[in-house]
């Protein structure tokens, strides 16, 4: 990687971090929908606890619990125990008290930092496959946005659970069919999804992408038969998730889930690189922005 690439990437997601953060804090002064945050943690007393209880929404709230008490609850099981186990190590390890903000804090850094370590690991393998630094860029800049938005920032699995993902692409592409198979086992203790009916409106333009740029490479498979045999198999791979999406999943489930899937980011990157109109990265941010919000002020669907 350029020095320039990781500089405009690092300039770039630390910017759209303190915008989503900024919007979240903000929307947490409005009216709470839920209080199940201000059960775990005491009323904030300075700008810092305020903005991780901004941030601690949904499933944060189980997963700093759990890491600092470990299961308890059946319902608790839903949830992969490699997030708040690694929460629980760090915390443990840097701190000397008990504190929940100290385990909420913690969740929070691991998020971001394990959301940049995908972009720099997603780069690498958009390179290896495209042989084009334009479409390492591009498609790196994109999952900066990520629809994921805020849950990438909040202290959630799914940056970890990209990342461990995205490693296991990188194994895949070098031959390294056993490490690569390692990395996945080790996504499966992350990240564990409750089969729930699809708000279609909501998550139709993730799905149409979703779609829209699987068909189209294994439409044009020939032309893309240069760069790697393999890559079909990620697009597959996105549609047979796609499909079960629509069968079984929440829509902020999906719009979660597609941070893992770099075939969005590819086709969309490949969408701009060729001068097309940039109406789906201004969905991106907007829903982001959006999602933003409602999380701050936890309401549903962030």
């Amino acid at each position: 990687m350029k020095l320039l690439d990781l500089l405009v990437l690092t300039v770039i997601f630390l910017g759209y971090k303190a915008i989503l953060i900024l919007i979240c804090t903000l929307s947490s002064f409005l009216y709470v929908y839920d209080t199940s945050t201000s059960f775990v943690l005491k009323q904030p007393e300075n700008i810092l606890q305020q903005i991780i209880t901004s941030l601690m929404r949904w499933d944060n709230v189980y997963f700093v619990t759990l890491a600092h008490r470990g299961l308890l609850f059946e319902q608790e099981w839903a949830f992969g125990p490699g997030f708040p186990y690694l929460v629980r190590l760090f915390t443990d390890s840097i701190f000397f008290g008990k504190s929940l903000y100290n385990y909420a804090l913690v969740s929070i850094i691991i998020s971001h930092l394990f959301h940049f370590f995908s972009i720099l690991i997603l780069y690498h393998l958009t390179f290896k496959i495209y042989k084009s630094r334009d479409m390492a860029i591009v498609t790196s800049l994109l999952y900066v946005i990520s629809p994921s938005g805020i849950f990438l920032s909040a202290g959630y699995s799914e940056s970890l659970f990209s990342f461990v993902t995205f490693l296991g692409f990188i194994f895949f592409e070098e031959g390294y069919s056993f490490l690569a198979a390692l990395a996945w086992c080790i996504a499966s203790t992350i990240r564990s999804n409750v089969p729930q009916i699809p708000n279609f409106i909501l998550s139709f333009p993730c799905i149409y992408l979703s779609v829209r740029s699987g068909a189209y490479l294994l439409k044009s498979k020939n032309r893309v038969q240069k760069f790697t045999e393999k890559l079909s198999l990620y697009y597959t791979t996105q549609l047979l998730l796609t499909i079960l999406c629509i069968c079984v999943m929440h829509v902020q489930i999906f719009t979660r889930m597609i941070s893992y899937l770099p075939g969005i980011y590819w086709w969309l990157a490949n969408y701009l690189l060729n001068d097309k109109p940039i109406f789906w990265v201004k969905i991106w941010v907007l829903y982001g922005m959006v999602q933003a919000v409602l999380f701050g002020a936890f309401l549903p669907p962030a």
